[in-house]
């Protein structure tokens, strides 16, 4: 894998398709954990398979003479009631509660962890636009990786994969228990000392791999090398 700068693109990833199996893979996983695996079903710009070909009957029309039931009856406007539910989605206020997964509440934490109704009040009026900013990040990687060839990025698309890999990175972080410093130098210490079993060594080489990743796009971004300049570095 080589994640660089070039005059052409603000940051470039030459990746292997075992490389981008890998980033789909763990990039779909959180955005389910997040809520959007209605969403990612196929990667934006594909066709809808559902959609009739040109030419073809739609067979969900109604036929010549048959009553179209989803029209609305005599005196009926056809608008549907609005509740104060879709109201407060509307304004991205939301009745989630407390993510019982540990990951999850890594990805949308407590902003008060001495205080369960302050937090929760808080969780109510922003949790959902959180998510879908999480959510949006990921769907930009998702599609980057369904391009062919390099994957060539602007400067918004290199910070949402920056975003996105941090993510993932916290996910994993919370499977392997690294809540703390002393977590992280434990894991390494009984990596070196071959203590760890084979699920746990291959989350930590992809941990590994994602913060190669999300420092090499971070620092691409902080150093403003997309202005002309270019460099290359390999995992």
């Amino acid at each position: 894998m080589k994640i660089h700068s070039t005059a052409r693109a603000f940051a470039v990833l030459d990746l292997e398709p075992g490389e981008k199996h890998i980033f789909r893979s763990l990039l779909s996983d959180v955005a389910v954990m997040l809520g959007g695996e209605d969403e990612l079903d196929a990667p934006s710009g594909e066709p809808d398979d559902s959609a009739p070909e040109a030419g073809e009957p739609d067979d969900s029309a109604p036929e010549v003479g048959e009553p179209d039931d989803s029209a609305p009856e005599a005196g009926e406007t056809g608008e549907q009631e609005v509740t104060a539910d879709d109201l407060a989605r509307l304004v991205g206020i939301s009745s989630a509660e407390r993510p019982e997964d540990p990951a999850v509440l890594r990805l949308l934490p407590d902003v008060d962890g001495d205080d369960a109704k302050r937090s929760a009040e808080f969780r109510r009026l922003t949790e959902h636009d959180l998510r879908e900013s999480k959510l949006a990040n990921i769907r930009i990687a998702l599609y980057d990786l369904s391009l062919t060839g390099r994957i060539e990025l602007d400067e918004a698309h290199t910070r949402a994969w920056s975003m996105a890999l941090n993510d993932v990175r916290l996910v994993l972080a919370t499977r392997m228990s690294m809540a703390s410093e002393s977590d992280v130098e434990d894991l390494y210490a009984r990596e070196a000392a071959d203590e760890l079993d084979d699920q746990q060594a291959t989350m930590l080489t992809v941990y590994d791999f994602l913060t190669w990743a999300q420092e090499r796009l971070t620092t691409i971004l902080l150093s403003g090398l997309g202005t002309g300049a270019e460099d290359e570095e390999d995992a």
